[in-house]
């Protein structure tokens, strides 16, 4: 599908403490197919184009700057963390009317680099492009004119000069600079300055005051456009006094809480000169050639990051828009440093804009990705940042505005320390950034952060000895009905990976002494954790335990988590996997966080009820992890259709729980992360190991896929492009390695272990025609053949010779929107002892019919259930509709599917 199918919504729903009301619904109607996404080489700048819809979000940032608003053209501008403006548009006097372009915008396109919006009626078009700059503390707008009759534009705004929630700043002058051909703000200390204008630009409103009673729209004019084609630009710049020097502290850190300036120390000086209207005046000039300098980064910024070909456009183009959306939030803060950010939308006339402040649990969530697609720098910067703001105690905070140096934020503002998660979290992303980049010395020169945040850690074991959060902070659930909470499962398994991972630190530093203890730790916990959260009556993991320490009987999606980690034992998944891949829980859109047939579900209930697509990624990366690649592959494509739904090249935050509505959000980053993780890390089981120069590669490709490529994955000093293709009778793998092994010692690794079905039947392994030994790894659901390859490099050939191959694939589709939860799921799979049955299990809508693809159908021998109908060479389709359903409307369907040879086969298969 090369079309992303978009909803549309605006408004804000905040995710502190202080607000964990049930969001907001908005909806307005858009086609199926909305968004033609261009692109689709691996390395190349996607965009998005489209129909416009006013009301949805754009985001246009850059590292020290961002533009904010929606597709009818209305924005505002930050210079992080200064509010310059908002409600900025434009109008268009023709004929002796003015005319308001956001009722002319036609259509919209999305690039990395920059937004460009087409406003035209029967006589004149604009096409104006929103540019933000990499790495400067402005904006630019080109607006390019055609026009069969003289007209004037006229840029309108409201003037803010105002530090990001909850700092602020005193007072405000908006004056016109005719020098300038702009407006300048400044306040009464100098210490703020902000300038809009344009070489061309005459006044054409008179500023108001800040404290005058009557509209503040301040406005100028771009002057007169004869007929034919013109060019306009307009240029906002911000500037905090202080900044540089601010930036310059910032390059030799100091540990803990004290690398956070004290208000006093962040206040900033006088800006002189007038840096703002100098930087304004470079830019006026530059629009070209800055959009070349953005869209060069971008381009430079993908081409090192892993890269993927995959026969599924949709999901390559949205992997490329994931690698892009996570970059897109980094922020250079000039007291703070440089860290990530939560997400983006639209501050209004306050100054909370979305979640563009900085959240522990979602930097840390989102290095897991960033690590995955190679972008070591940002994920370490992450980890890094969080160091820097350390509690002396060790726990890792929750929340930190952009604003926090200028006032004491950490003392004094409780949810600063809300959370409880972000402490593990901090652990087990280091040891991944470091195992991955073998960026040993960061975890030595870090080991104090690292060995103060576990001592925090093992500070909140409760009764169990596994991490509570009763006295310590939320885990996931913030507030609702499903609270209080005293240890959620959630919280309780990151606790228990955070132990695993510092002693994989400690061992990779020498410190064997800790890292025996801390194994041993993890040895007691890891039985603990699948004993007491289980509920065997009922067959699932709880959601957490309760202030009398008893399990809450409630299932939770919050459950992929310890599965995602590999901490729960398998023939527990079995269960839990099927209840989760059940319609109650999957809709179409994603994963809700509760059964919709709970009693405490509320659709639109922030924490329980809504669909979240980063719960989506992590039942994508679970059911990858326990080998139900269906579930996982639905659920990843699901995730990259949402690309666009919200903001365009964006992922939402959350969605309604019943119908296909994003409920009031924003764009979210770890949201974005949930592409670019479930497909390298789930689909492809791509774990690069620099430490021990190993990649392990153990995918489960879906079965209509007969070729694919991951290039760019490094390993330390050695990089591999990795093509994969497939035939009947052959699994083939070119492997080719440029760069030297980690440590210079020229060797890098490779285990390879891809998924077959249990009744296919492996002949032997070739590298580059020579037999080579493999050994198989089987489960109940798949089996994967495992080798292991020291590289040379150059090109390299495996070559997995079988028969008797064969898969199912499930294809998933948004529906439009508004839409309740229609689809089927294959929901259980089973395979009979001799192997020669497989029973899929489907539920969903009764009477609803569908397909599922099959490769190598040649292997059937019959299907009761469904019809198998010949598609492709090798390919087929099993039809079915579902039966009658219960008293809700739900269905359940059984597809037996019987192979050739029967016990026989499967005997010479076994030997």
């Amino acid at each position: 599908m090369d079309r992303l199918i978009a909803l549309l919504t605006s408004g804000r729903n905040s995710r502190s403490t202080r607000h964990c009301a049930t969001a907001l619904l908005a909806l307005a109607a858009a086609l199926p197919g909305y968004g033609q996404a261009s692109g689709g080489e691996p390395g190349s700048l996607p965009q998005i184009s489209s129909d416009a819809r006013p009301a949805e979000l754009l985001v246009i940032p850059g590292h020290r700057s961002a533009l904010l608003g929606h597709e009818s053209g209305h924005f505002e501008a930050w210079a992080w963390p200064l509010k310059i403006l908002h409600d900025f548009h434009i109008s268009v006097r023709i004929s002796g009317e003015v005319i308001p372009c956001d009722s002319l915008i036609r259509s919209v396109t999305i690039r990395p680099e920059s937004t460009t919006l087409v406003c035209a009626s029967n006589t004149f078009s604009i096409k104006e492009t929103l540019l933000v700059p990499i790495d400067q503390p402005a904006a630019l707008i080109q607006l390019q004119i055609q026009t069969a009759e003289p007209l004037e534009i006229i840029a309108s705004f409201q003037p803010d000069l105002q530090l990001e929630w909850p700092a602020a700043i005193g007072g405000m002058d908006v004056d016109w600079n005719p020098r300038l051909h702009a407006y300048v703000m400044t306040e009464p200390q100098l210490r703020y300055e902000a300038v809009v204008g344009s070489p061309t630009a005459t006044e054409y409103a008179e500023a108001y005051p800040p404290d005058y009673p009557g509209p503040r729209e301040t406005a100028f004019s771009l002057g007169v456009t004869p007929k034919g084609t013109d060019s306009k630009t307009i240029v906002m710049t911000g500037w905090l006094g202080g900044t540089q020097e601010a930036k310059s502290a910032q390059a030799e850190p100091k540990p803990l809480e004290s690398t956070v300036p004290t208000p006093a120390e962040a206040e900033p000086g006088p800006a002189e000169p007038r840096e703002a209207e100098l930087l304004y005046q470079q830019l006026t000039s530059r629009f070209d050639a800055t959009l070349d300098q953005a869209r060069a980064w971008y381009a430079n910024y993908l081409k090192d990051r892993v890269q993927v070909s995959l026969p599924d456009p949709m999901l390559q183009d949205a992997f490329t828009w994931s690698e892009i959306g996570m970059i897109q939030a980094r922020v250079d803060n000039p007291w703070l440093g440089t860290g990530l950010i939560a997400g983006y939308n639209v501050s209004g006339d306050d100054e909370r804009p979305g979640f563009a402040w900085f959240f522990g649990r979602d930097q840390l969530w989102t290095t897991l990705a960033l690590n995955a697609v190679g972008d070591y720098a940002t994920s370490r910067a992450a980890i890094d940042f969080l160091a820097r703001v350390q509690r002396r105690d060790g726990k890792i905070p929750h929340e930190i505005s952009q604003s926090a140096a200028l006032m004491p934020w950490f003392q004094s503002v409780p949810f600063a320390w809300a959370s409880a998660d972000a402490t593990p979290l901090f652990l087990i992303a280091t040891n991944d950034y470091v195992q991955q980049s073998g960026d040993v010395q960061f975890a030595r020169d870090r080991w104090d952060n690292l060995w103060r945040a576990y001592q925090y850690l093992s500070s909140t074991y409760g009764p169990q000895g596994l991490a509570q959060n009763l006295n310590v902070g939320h885990g996931w659930i913030e507030a609702g009905p499903l609270t209080p909470i005293r240890a959620e499962l959630y919280q309780s398994a990151l606790g228990v990976e955070a132990v695993r991972s510092l002693a994989a630190l400690a061992a990779l530093l020498d410190k064997a002494d800790i890292s025996e203890k801390l194994t041993a730790e993890f040895n007691r916990q890891l039985p603990v954790l699948n004993r007491v959260f289980w509920i065997p009556d009922e067959q699932f993991d709880s959601l957490g335990l309760d202030l009398q320490n008893q399990p809450i009987r409630i299932p939770s999606v919050l459950s992929a988590v310890p599965m995602e980690f590999g901490l729960l034992d398998a023939d527990k998944t079995e269960t839990m996997l099927d209840r989760l891949a059940a319609p109650d829980f999957q809709t179409d859109w994603g994963m809700r966080i509760i059964s919709s047939r709970d009693p405490h579900y509320d659709p639109g209930g922030y924490h329980n009820g809504t669909v979240w697509p980063l719960f989506t990624g992590w039942a994508s990366m679970a059911a990858y992890r326990y080998h139900r690649p269906l579930v996982g592959y639905a659920n990843l494509r699901t995730n990259a259709e949402l690309t666009g739904v919200g903001s365009p090249g964006h992922v939402t935050e959350v969605l309604s729980g019943n119908y296909a509505v994003p409920s009031g959000s924003p764009a979210q980053i770890w949201s974005s992360a949930m592409v670019a993780a479930p497909l390298l890390r789930g689909l492809f089981g791509l774990e690069p190991n620099a430490t021990t120069h190993t990649l392990t590669f153990a995918p489960h490709v879906p079965a209509n896929w007969t070729s694919f490529s991951v290039t760019n994955v490094r390993v330390g000093a050695a990089t591999l492009d990795l093509q994969g293709s497939k035939t009947l009778d052959a699994i083939r793998l070119e492997v080719t390695r440029r760069g030297q092994g980690s440590g210079g010692d020229q060797s890098c690794n490779l285990d390879f272990a891809p998924a077959l079905s249990l009744q296919a039947h492996v002949r032997r392994v070739l590298l580059d025609g020579r037999p080579i030994p493999f050994h198989l790894e089987k489960n109940t659901l798949d089996q994967h053949v495992r080798m292991h390859i020291a590289t040379k490099q150059g090109t390299e050939t495996v070559t997995i010779e079988l028969s008797g191959d064969f898969g199912i694939t499930e294809m998933t589709e948004l529906p439009l929107p508004g839409s309740p939860s229609r689809g089927v799921r294959v929901t259980a799979q089973h395979w009979a002892p001799q192997r020669d049955v497989l029973t899929l299990t489907l539920a969903g809508p009764a009477q609803a019919s569908g397909e599922l693809g099959v490769w190598n159908p040649s292997e059937i021998a019959s299907v009761d259930g469904a019809t198998l109908v010949p598609d492709e060479p090798n390919k087929a389709q099993l039809q079915f509709q579902m039966p009658q359903g219960d008293a809700n409307g739900d269905a359940h369907l059984e597809i037996a599917i019987r192979f050739h040879g029967g016990s026989k086969a499967a005997a010479t298969r076994k030997k």
